[in-house]
């Protein structure tokens, strides 16, 4: 803590404490310093592991809760590159009913981050049916399925997204695996989880994938999406800005 002085300065008209790391000259953000967030409802724990999680992400819990309700023959729920775990954790703690989920991650701090929480969270699940799976993208459940899969499974994902170009000082405390999509448009990281999609020969007979991409890339998104002659729609998030998506195949 001796690189760290503290000030107050005011977000959106409210004064609140942050700390400003001498080693950047930027704050800390407060979800560090207070080493927790609030995600739908819950505190999850936060720290350097893992991307700070965003309040728009809550968007896209709501909408696979609707999803999975309207569709009860889904019991598979997969969250690809799931960072501290808020995804898949309010998934199955807001469902009525249990479910198969995974949640995967190339990092194994960020995995032990979403491991903590879903300790903290998650208290009636069977032992086997929450599983956290280390590797790239898809390969470790593709590696776990086997041939074995199931007929309708839900994926989600809110992978790096940045571009290389657009990343700024506000995000030196994050981690730069965690929000860095690619060079040229940020997307490059779907294009590669798609592709995985796409090769995967075994995957079940009904996949619904719901993304989080940024502000701009709806576009960018739409365009892969028919280049793969997916059938797709997207939703806003509460500014009504379309930058989710639901991919049926």
């Amino acid at each position: 803590m001796d690189s760290l002085i503290y000030t107050s300065r005011r977000c959106l008209g409210c004064e609140f404490i942050c700390a400003i790391d001498m080693t950047s000259n930027q704050p800390l953000p407060e979800e560090y310093i207070d080493g927790y967030v609030i995600f739908m409802g819950r505190r999850f724990i936060t720290d350097k592991r893992a991307l700070i999680p965003r309040l728009e992400t809550e968007e896209l819990v709501k909408y696979c809760l609707k999803l999975l309700r309207e569709k009860p023959d889904i019991q598979t729920v997969a969250d690809i590159g799931t960072g501290s775990g808020i995804i898949p954790i309010s998934i199955a703690e807001k469902m009525e009913r249990e479910l198969q989920v995974f949640a995967t991650d190339m990092s194994q701090d960020a995995l032990s981050l979403a491991q903590e929480n879903y300790k903290l969270q998650t208290t009636n699940y069977k032992e086997g049916n929450f599983l956290f799976l280390q590797w790239d993208l898809l390969e470790p459940l593709i590696s776990h399925f086997g041939k074995s899969v199931p007929e309708e499974m839900l994926i989600t994902a809110n992978l790096p997204y940045v571009r290389e170009k657009e990343i700024n000082s506000w995000l030196v405390h994050e981690p730069r695996m965690a929000f860095l999509g690619g060079i040229q448009t940020g997307f490059e990281l779907y294009e590669r989880f798609f592709d995985q999609l796409l090769a995967w020969k075994e995957r079940p007979k009904k996949c619904h994938i719901v993304i989080e991409f940024w502000l701009w890339q709806r576009d960018i998104a739409e365009t892969m999406f028919q280049k793969h002659g997916f059938e797709y729609s997207f939703f806003a998030d509460l500014r009504s800005i379309e930058r989710f998506a639901e991919v049926r195949l």
